[in-house]
C-alpha cells in the first residue's frame, strides 16, 4: 500500500505544476492583450486634447475691450462667433483663422512628403442640438488615417466645441 500512496502524491504534485504554469502562461498572455489595447492611438489623442487645450490658452494679437486686455484663442472664438473687431480694427474672425494656421504650422510639419498629411481645426456652437459653425481651417490630404480631439468651452446657454483632425 505504501507504493500506491507515494504514486498519488506524486500524480498530485504534477497536476498542480501543470496548474501553475498554466496560470502564468495565462497571466503572461492577459498582459501581452493589456499592452496592446493601449497602443498609440490613444496616446496620440491624448496628445491632441493636450495641444487644444494649450491651443485654447495662447494669447492672439486681437484685444476686444481695450489694449492690453488681449484675448487667448478660447475667447477668441467666442468673439468670432459675435462677429466683434479688434481694437485694431480687424475682424476677430480673421485673426482667429490667420493665428491658428501659424500655431498649427509651427505645431506639426504638414506636407505630402511628411508623415503628417494634412489638418483640419474648426470650431462651433452647439445649443439645443443645433449647431452653428464658426470656422473651419485646413490644409493637406486628410482622406486616409487620422488621430483627433475635442475640447468644449461654456458660453452663454450652450458650448463652444474646438475640434483637430491630424491626417497621416
Amino acid at each position: 500500500m505504501r507504493i500506491n500512496n507515494k504514486k498519488g502524491q506524486e500524480e498530485m504534485v504534477g497536476f498542480v505544476l501543470v496548474v501553475i504554469l498554466v496560470a502564468i502562461i495565462f497571466l503572461v498572455f492577459i498582459g501581452i492583450i493589456i499592452r496592446q489595447d493601449s497602443g498609440s492611438i490613444d496616446k496620440d489623442s491624448r496628445e491632441i486634447v493636450q495641444f487644444l487645450e494649450s491651443f485654447e490658452k495662447y494669447t492672439t494679437s486681437c484685444a476686444v475691450g481695450f489694449e492690453p486686455d488681449f484675448s487667448d484663442m478660447g475667447e477668441l472664438v467666442g468673439d468670432c462667433y459675435n462677429g466683434k473687431l479688434c481694437v485694431s480694427g480687424e475682424n476677430a474672425c480673421a485673426v482667429l483663422e490667420r493665428e491658428s494656421k501659424e500655431i498649427l504650422e509651427e505645431s506639426f510639419s504638414i506636407g505630402h512628403e511628411n508623415y503628417y498629411k494634412g489638418y483640419e481645426l474648426g470650431s462651433y456652437y452647439e445649443f439645443d442640438e443645433k449647431r452653428e459653425d464658426i470656422f473651419l481651417s485646413s490644409t493637406g490630404n486628410c482622406t486616409g488615417s487620422f488621430i483627433g480631439a475635442e475640447t468644449l468651452r461654456s458660453g452663454f446657454d450652450g458650448v463652444f466645441i474646438t475640434s483637430l483632425k491630424i491626417c497621416f
